[in-house]
């Protein structure tokens, strides 16, 4: 059981040194995309390998192939038009591969339960990034996610929100 757990990790470690080959990129190509939309950008980090190996664990049963998020990029919008708008752009923008993801990530559904999120409502989007460059560095298949927010449900984020997230998160073991 020792020699799995040192692949899955081995494997951890590819994605990323992936993620870290892949984030300017990702970044740079959600700005050019959010300020054409008229949002406000907000560049992230590489998810850490703490929160990384806790997610994958908590989450998906220990399989690294399902961590969808180690690089990822806050896009926030004043309107439901401009959010529209940007899903738009991204669906017709030719180096953006838009990946299916489970309706859990798309928060601003009428139909969706905010409790399950204590209360916090988005659109999460996982993508590839299919350009001349990704594909140089061998990362034209890294996952990457999109957060679309409102300003103002990003607001109550920023104002603690977030925190009772984790808070419910860490409860439930996710």
């Amino acid at each position: 059981r020792s020699s799995d757990l040192a692949l899955e990790l081995g494997g951890v470690g590819r994605l990323f040194c992936q993620a870290d080959a892949f984030n300017d990129l990702f970044q740079v190509k959600m700005y050019t995309i959010c300020e054409a939309c008229g949002g406000t950008f907000t560049a992230c980090s590489v998810k850490t390998e703490d929160r990384a190996l806790q997610k994958m664990f908590r989450s998906y049963q220990g399989d690294w192939r399902r961590l969808c998020d180690l690089v990822r990029a806050s896009l926030v919008f004043d309107t439901v038009g401009q959010i529209e708008r940007c899903l738009k752009m991204l669906d017709a923008d030719e180096e953006v591969r838009i990946i299916q993801t489970h309706l859990d990530k798309h928060r601003l559904r009428p139909d969706y339960d905010a409790a399950a999120s204590a209360g916090y409502r988005d659109v999460q989007l996982c993508v590839k990034l299919d350009t001349r460059e990704s594909r140089s560095r061998g990362v034209s298949d890294h996952l990457a996610e999109v957060q679309l927010h409102l300003r103002a449900l990003a607001k109550l984020k920023s104002d603690g929100g977030h925190e009772t997230y984790k808070l419910c998160r860490n409860l439930k073991g996710e």
